[in-house]
């Protein structure tokens, strides 16, 4: 039986993903469990809006592409103003990405796509951090 809780609207998933299509999916998906989402095209844009709630969560090509690594990534954001727990996700990804990633920083790691529930229990993992 899976009870509803109501949503904690100042724990905001903040997703930055180069794919519009992706972004929405993801965006629509924590609509329907009532947890709000903000979608950012890249970090610039996320920084820019300096949020100070909730976690980020990144695809790994923005932090292969954008800052070079995920401790690349979670330094911009620090020096950015942002300090919120990163989760980060990539299609198929190897057991030393995800391994790497975690020493590296990263709150969580989801394998792209990734069910309503795996996020829920992520961004569950990341409110603990706040």
């Amino acid at each position: 039986m899976t009870v509803l809780q109501s949503p904690d609207f100042s724990f905001t998933v903040h997703i930055v993903d180069s794919d519009h299509r992706k972004r929405a999916q993801i965006a629509m998906a924590l609509a329907q469990c009532g947890d709000p989402a903000q979608i950012y095209e890249d970090i610039g844009e996320l920084i820019a809006e300096r949020p100070d709630n909730g976690a980020v969560l990144a695809s790994i090509e923005v932090a292969d592409g954008d800052a070079g690594s995920v401790a690349d990534l979670v330094a911009t954001l620090q020096a950015g103003g942002v300090f919120l727990p990163l989760i980060v996700f990539a299609e198929a990804p190897r057991p030393s990405q995800i391994v790497r990633a975690a020493h590296e920083g990263a709150a969580d790691f989801l394998a792209w796509p990734f069910t309503g529930e795996e996020l829920r229990s992520s961004c569950a993992y990341c409110r603990q951090f706040m």
